[in-house]
């Protein structure tokens, strides 16, 4: 058993896209998407953008700190207006499945950065969490 064993990314990532399924139908890892088969109102990106680091000495102890981010982008209203209901309720049900946890990983002391307009029509919020992979 190596550090294979221990960066465990894909299953990380794939903890972070199925919780966030559960408050969209679509979601993305890593990277928005270029072009979609339909027209979203709103959609989640979930990605693990920093360093991933481990807490012990040696090798298949498991234990990996990083950080994640979800971000949540809706379509603005007609006019460019933000449609902060709706951004509120999705980032509010994000929120409430803190921390998040399950046989992989442990995300836990969410932050929000409010980004705003992103210039292709959808506003966004960026929740960035504290991450461990078991």
């Amino acid at each position: 058993m190596g550090y294979e064993q221990d960066f465990k990314y894909k299953d990380a990532l794939k903890s972070l896209f199925d919780a966030a399924k559960t408050v969209s139908e679509n979601v993305f890892t890593n990277d928005r998407p270029a072009a979609v088969p339909k027209q979203m109102d709103n959609f989640i990106v979930v990605s693990l953008p920093g360093l991933l680091s481990s807490m012990t000495y040696g090798s298949g102890f498991g234990n990996i700190r990083t950080y994640c981010t979800i971000e949540v982008y809706v379509r603005q209203k007609k006019g460019g207006a933000e449609d902060l209901e709706q951004m509120d309720t999705i980032v509010g049900d994000i929120l409430s499945l803190f921390p998040i946890s399950d046989n992989f990983i442990s995300a836990s002391n969410p932050k929000l950065t409010l980004k705003g307009n992103d210039g292709l029509g959808f506003s966004a919020t960026l929740i960035r969490a504290d991450l461990v992979i078991k």
